[in-house]
């Protein structure tokens, strides 16, 4: 799963990032994340994400990706950390 965020304020801003990380999502640029999430933890995310919200100013969006794209994928910059990612026992969606 691909995630990304565009939050105004500070606050929520942190608190979207923290339930990113606590879901097991890695972070590879600022507002962007990877990883494998259950059906469960996806809408987890959308009912935090609701809250976080604003709905006139920020937006939260998020993907499933293929692990093939994964594998090859492409990075110029620092590097994000991809190599721990497995689904292990987590459903691909």
């Amino acid at each position: 799963m691909l995630v990304s965020y565009d939050i105004s304020e500070n606050k929520p801003r942190r608190q979207m990032a923290d339930l990113l990380l606590d879901l097991g999502l890695q972070p590879i640029q600022k507002s962007v994340y990877f990883g494998y999430l259950s059906r469960a933890e996806i809408q987890a995310l959308a009912r935090e994400g609701r809250k976080l919200l604003d709905a006139d100013t920020d937006s939260l969006f998020w993907v499933r990706v293929d692990l093939p794209a994964v594998i090859d994928h492409q990075c110029l910059g620092h590097k994000p950390r991809l190599d721990g990612l497995k689904p292990d026992g987590y459903a691909i969606l």
